[in-house]
């Protein structure tokens, strides 16, 4: 009928379909790792004209429009992923469709292709768990590995924007120091990390000016109230403490507001003559004397506070603080240990208490900062430049404590930098050249053949994994003893450079951030070796530590082999994969690279997520327009 919109059936391996999973492949790959590029997105229509720029998954996969329904399936399952674990949407996205793109490459049934990748990642998912697992990384809360964790999050997320290793050193530092100041001697099931750990912005500062104070901290322009707490001009109770009053609802006498707490007899017994707002302000004097015979020391309030009722209090050495918002009311009460008055009345007014009320001054603004003892609450005063990366460091700072309080339920994590992949890589190698149980292939309804086609292509998926950490030209290779992977700059043997080579690399920073520069045309790249001789099968490397910081080349035992990491764009023959440089010589010194640990629930998440997307597609071989 004229009107209704037809449904379109396409086959997974139809060209459209193949050219929206390239086109989505692209552009998260162009985005994975430390590296990777910001992407800029239009605010939706009536936004003014805004646009977005960002460098976290859970914001790129809601601002990208896509109208395919294979893209969209894959995105909303890696949006759940983030929502739960807060990390590794990219990883998910990006390897899921890597493992659609293999799996259609296989000659072989598309049911047994998804029956042997869900049957495998859920082995490697297993394996992973377990303590026999060479890559799983205990945690405590002494050791040092919960700095790296937190270092390379963030290292992950805002070199992009331009923060250097200084900066993610000093921010993964006030984070984790927050998170232990208010671990709780037993943690029950209630308590919430991220309700204890504040963040507020402060723009115009460097980030290295951000700091942690203890308590909850709120910015304040007041001068009379700045004064007033610089002299501590503050009521306290006979053992030092400020009782405290806090209301989300208005003081500024809004009928609306305090309505409520006005009996009806009280209104309509008065005399037409007296005004409403005369019984409102009333009302609010009778609330002042209240508190103050109550011992009120301070007043939080999330709206405005009448100039009266605020003149009233202070003249009593009540510390008014208005204006709270929603951001911080809640927290404000928290600290407090009491309840937010809704309503303005002396019976069921709800107090709670403070051990101090002290400033900071972070620039030149100052914060007032509430302590209510026993170290329950603390504040990150994130400095930033820019608005824009105030916008992208507060979630990410928030999302750093919840993977912490993540990981006091999984004591583990994994090498970063793209080493467990390499290291799953060969598990699935190994996997496809081992003998196979009967029952597991009568199970999966597979042949030798075929089972090991579909692992020596998710072979390739992890190695194509950790080289896609790799932007800018660099070669990736996996040692043959503990399978991590090592990259190694462009151009390494500079001796021989073409120049429209010299053209290309004017300038080039490296993995691990080297700047290679060139004066009139001349390469002075600080190479650590020489181009060998053509017939020499000797090679000297500079020392260096793996990607994940873990291992140096003196580290590995003689003989140990490196060769070519595989990837998805140039995949190597067997007999090349296996090609070696013998007789390594290495050198004792290493470049100090950070270590890098990735959460472990996450990583180990991602990898099943990727894998039920993946034989989901393959398993329903055609999607619907």
């Amino acid at each position: 009928m004229d009107g209704e919109k037809k449904l379109q059936v396409r086959r997974i391996d139809s060209v459209e379909t193949q050219s929206e999973l390239k086109n989505f492949h692209d552009l998260i790959q162009k985005r994975y790792g430390p590296f990777g590029k910001c992407i800029l997105f239009p605010s939706p229509v009536g936004d003014g004209g805004v646009v977005c720029l960002t460098s976290r998954s859970e914001k790129l996969f809601q601002m990208l429009r896509i109208e395919g329904p294979l893209i969209k399936l894959i995105l909303g399952n890696c949006q759940a992923h983030v929502n739960n674990y807060k990390d590794s949407g990219l990883y998910s996205a990006l390897l899921a469709t890597k493992l659609i793109t293999s799996g259609l490459s296989i000659e072989a049934n598309r049911y047994k292709v998804a029956t042997v990748t869900s049957y495998f990642l859920s082995l490697v998912a297993q394996w992973l768990h377990s303590d026999t697992c060479p890559c799983k990384t205990p945690l405590s809360l002494s050791s040092i590995e919960l700095i790296s964790l937190t270092r390379t999050y963030l290292s992950s997320k805002t070199f992009k924007f331009g923060v250097n290793q200084q900066q993610v050193e000093h921010l993964s530092s006030l984070l984790l120091q927050a998170f232990l100041s208010v671990l709780p001697p037993t943690i029950v099931e209630y308590f919430s990390f991220p309700a204890h750990i504040h963040v507020v912005t402060h723009s115009g500062q460097p980030l290295v000016k951000s700091t942690l104070v203890h308590g909850v901290a709120v910015a304040i322009s007041d001068k009379r109230l700045v004064a007033q707490v610089e002299k501590q001009l503050i009521k306290r109770d006979n053992d030092g403490d400020i009782i405290t009053a806090v209301f989300n609802v208005s003081l500024a006498g809004d009928f609306e507001e305090i309505l409520p707490s006005v009996p009806s007899a009280g209104l309509s017994s008065q005399p037409s003559s007296v005004s409403v707002e005369a019984l409102v302000l009333e009302e609010l004097l009778g609330l002042a004397d209240t508190l103050a015979m109550r011992g009120v020391g301070m007043l939080g309030c999330q709206k405005v506070v009448h100039p009266l009722l605020k003149e009233r209090l202070r003249e009593q050495g009540v510390l008014v603080v208005e204006r709270l918002s929603a951001l911080h009311i809640d927290s404000v009460g928290e600290v407090t240990g009491g309840q937010l008055n809704s309503l303005i009345t002396s019976e069921s007014l709800c107090l709670g208490r403070l051990k101090s009320v002290s400033l900071a001054r972070v620039g030149k603004d100052r914060f007032l900062v509430m302590d209510g003892g026993g170290g329950g609450h603390c504040t990150l005063v994130l400095c930033s430049p820019t608005d824009t990366l105030a916008d992208e460091l507060e979630p990410l700072c928030r999302n750093t404590i919840s993977l912490l309080e993540q990981s006091l339920g999984s004591l583990f994590a994994f090498p970063g930098g793209g080493c467990t992949d390499t290291v799953i890589a060969h598990m699935a190698t190994q996997k496809a050249l081992e003998p196979v149980d009967e029952e597991v292939m009568m199970e999966l309804e597979c042949d030798k053949g075929s089972y090991s086609a579909v692992l020596g292509s998710i072979s390739k998926c992890f190695s194509s994994m950790a080289t896609s950490l790799e932007h800018y030209g660099g070669q990736v290779l996996t040692d043959s003893h503990y399978h991590h992977c090592w990259s190694f700059p462009p151009y390494e043997y500079c001796t021989s450079l073409t120049n429209s080579q010299r053209q290309q690399s004017r300038s080039h920073v490296d993995h691990h951030g080297d700047m290679t520069q060139y004066n009139d045309g001349t390469p002075t790249i600080q190479s650590h070796c020489q181009k060998p001789d053509e017939d020499s099968e000797t090679v000297a490397y500079p020392a260096r530590k793996c990607c994940c910081g873990s291992l140096t080349l003196s580290n590995l035992p003689p003989g140990t082999k490196l060769v070519e990491a595989v990837s998805m764009d140039t995949i190597a023959v067997p007999d090349e994969i296996n090609r070696a440089m013998k007789n390594l010589t290495m050198n004792q010194t290493s470049r100090g690279t950070a270590k890098l640990l990735d959460f472990g629930l996450p990583k180990v998440k991602a990898i099943e997520t990727a894998g039920e997307i993946a034989a989901t597609i393959l398993q329903i071989g055609f999607c619907v327009q």
